[in-house]
C-alpha cells in the first residue's frame, strides 16, 4: 500500500492512515486477484473512475478496490459483465451504459395474450428455462386476471 503527498506523488513514508489507503496497480492485482489489463479495461469501460496521480505514477483509492472486489463476486456468480457494469455505475449514481455497437444478445418473446407480448432480455435477467416459464405463467396470469370480467365484489 503507498499513500500520497500534498502534490498529489506517491511517497512511501507517509502513514497509510493520515491519507487514507491508496494503492498501485499491483497492489490492486494482489488484492483482487484482476490482471493489470483487465483492471485498465474496466476502467476504460466506465466500471470505476480513472487513478488519481500522474500518468507515470497513478493511484487507486478505496472505491476503485471495493468496486473490483465486487465486480469478482458479481462475475463470479455468472453475472456477464455488460450486467456487472450497470451495477456497478448505479452504485456510483451514473446511467447504465448502453450495448457496444456490433453487440448481439438473445431476447426471448413470450405470447401473453392476443396482440401482447413479453420480451425478455437475456443480458440482463440471465434466467435459467425454467425461471423463464414461471415468469411467463405469472405474468399470463396477471394478464388473464386484467381481462376477466369484475367480480359481484369488484363491481
Amino acid at each position: 500500500m503507498i499513500t500520497v503527498m500534498n502534490d498529489g506523488t506517491p511517497d512511501q513514508t507517509t502513514s497509510a492512515a493520515a491519507a487514507g489507503p491508496y494503492y498501485s496497480l499491483a497492489d490492486l492485482e494482489t488484492l483482487t486477484h484482476l490482471p493489470a489489463r483487465t483492471i485498465r479495461y474496466y476502467i476504460q469501460r466506465g466500471l470505476l473512475p480513472g487513478p488519481q496521480g500522474t500518468a507515470r505514477a497513478p493511484i487507486y483509492g478505496l472505491e476503485h478496490l471495493s468496486a473490483l472486489v465486487e465486480a469478482r463476486r458479481l462475475t463470479g456468480e455468472g453475472l456477464r459483465l455488460d450486467a456487472v457494469i450497470d451495477r456497478l455505475r448505479a452504485l456510483r449514481g451514473l446511467p447504465r451504459s448502453g450495448p457496444e455497437v456490433g453487440a448481439m444478445w438473445t431476447s426471448v418473446h413470450v405470447a401473453i395474450g392476443r396482440g401482447l407480448t413479453l420480451i425478455i432480455d437475456q443480458r440482463e435477467l440471465q434466467l435459467s428455462e425454467g425461471e423463464l416459464r414461471r415468469v411467463a405463467l405469472a405474468v399470463t396470469q396477471a394478464v388473464q386476471a386484467c381481462a376477466a370480467p369484475p367480480t359481484e365484489e369488484e363491481r
